[in-house]
């Protein structure tokens, strides 16, 4: 068996109504020549128009002149036509709301598609057509469709949700580089215009030993951000950081776009950079799954994380909250016991992540790591500092956010792997 291959549409022949109606739409609309005319060679009580859209190929309309003009909209059942989208340049989809509405024709609106812009309207009788204008060129010797589909591949591969002009970008990249040869032995993007005073796009001030650092250092590494790192050890009552962080947290995110011009909070920072970059493979736009993913946070910040510092501080020498038995008057023992009551805790919540947020998935994300996966990851890196008994799916899932993240995640959280064994090493 083999196929019969096709090599482009030859011509799409429609049922018009009389032939001044096809004649006024197809060539006094569209601006689609006339090029020819016939009997219907099948029915002679017809007449068969050719128009021609601008490629070489056709469109053929059947006229009678006994038909009359029905605008209501043709079916769009199973088998039916949809539509028919015709190509136009940027410079003329730019007039075609103008254009149409002089004809007093009711029409969609520009609808931005991600890789073209559309319009939509229906003809004399009720026809859906699309005007659609690509938003790139492919590269010489390649076509429109070769592009999207390595576009597609790249969207694919990031999990995206759709073709963006970032897609299309670095798919005509990728054919130009696999077509075009090159002398050089490395093509890798370079700034042939490095400057001493050159600032990163992102400024992170850190603790590296803190779980709440770990979490945006992993982002903007997984995220693939220009950023630049500034351990503040000692430095946050300096008033230059005071300044800029009044409640002298971190991690904290400096960067021209935000009000202020600094940020704190890491779920804050995770949560900004991604509206403002566009990474919804980190941070879903779909409402249902966004407010899962921030619920998700919100939970581990006020309820398991405040668990995790009471059980873990004492061990890691760090201070705790004024009002917490760690900082009261109560003796050792006391204070042991807070903090195995507050490890005993730890389970319920923990579970909760399990069987609500991830419910049968691999990520709270889904299929890969989402903001919300990497906050409960890196929290749960102090554990370890207690040799805290994982359940089988918690250890399965930490190697999982890890795998999946490689590099970005495992060079910054080896700073707090570090700190916790010398932390746990007797003195």
């Amino acid at each position: 068996m083999r196929k019969i291959q096709t090599q482009g549409v030859h011509h799409i022949t429609l049922v018009g109504a009389d032939r001044q109606t096809s004649i006024g739409f197809w060539e006094g609309v569209l601006g689609m020549p006339f090029v020819f005319e016939q009997p219907n060679l099948d029915n002679v009580a017809d007449s068969h128009l050719y128009f021609d859209p601008g490629d070489g190929r056709l469109i053929t309309i059947f006229t009678n002149e006994e038909r009359a003009v029905d605008s209501t909209r043709t079916a769009t059942d199973p088998g039916c036509v949809h539509h028919i989208a015709f190509a136009v340049s940027q410079a003329t989809f730019n007039q075609t709301v103008e254009r149409l509405d002089e004809r007093g024709i009711r029409h969609s609106g520009v609808k931005d598609r991600g890789f073209m812009d559309s319009i939509y309207f229906e003809d004399p009788l009720g026809l859906l057509i699309e005007l659609a204008s690509y938003r790139f060129e492919p590269p010489e010797g390649f076509t429109h469709g070769e592009v999207l589909l390595e576009a597609h591949k790249i969207r694919v591969h990031r999990e995206d949700y759709n073709i963006a002009q970032e897609h299309l970008a670095d798919a005509i990249e990728t054919l130009v580089t696999r077509s075009r040869e090159s002398l050089s032995d490395d093509r890798s993007p370079k700034d042939p215009y490095p400057r001493e005073d050159q600032m990163a796009e992102n400024t992170l001030s850190i603790l590296t030993p803190s779980v709440n650092n770990l979490t945006a250092r992993i982002f903007v590494r997984a995220a693939g951000l220009d950023f630049e790192e500034l351990d503040v050890w000692g430095k946050k009552d300096e008033p230059a950081f005071v300044d800029k962080d009044p409640a002298q947290l971190t991690p904290m995110l400096e960067e021209a776009g935000l009000p202020k011009g600094s940020l704190w909070e890491s779920c804050a920072i995770m949560q900004y950079l991604c509206n403002n970059h566009g990474l919804d493979r980190f941070y879903p736009t779909d409402p249902g799954e966004r407010a899962m993913t921030d619920s998700a946070m919100f939970y581990l910040v006020g309820t398991l994380y405040p668990y995790v510092a009471r059980a873990t501080y004492p061990t890691l020498g760090f201070p705790q909250y004024a009002g917490e038995v760690a900082t009261s008057e109560a003796d050792d023992e006391m204070k042991a016991k807070a903090a195995k009551d507050a490890e005993a805790e730890i389970a319920k919540p923990l579970e909760a992540f399990h069987t609500f947020f991830m419910d049968g998935r691999k990520f709270i994300g889904g299929d890969s790591p989402s903001i919300a996966d990497i906050r409960l990851a890196a929290t749960l890196e102090f554990l370890r500092s207690i040799d805290y008994n994982f359940p089988g799916w918690a250890e399965d899932y930490m190697a999982a956010v890890e795998d999946a993240l490689g590099d970005a995640y495992s060079e910054p959280a080896t700073d707090v792997r570090g700190f916790v064994e010398d932390a746990k090493a007797p003195a």
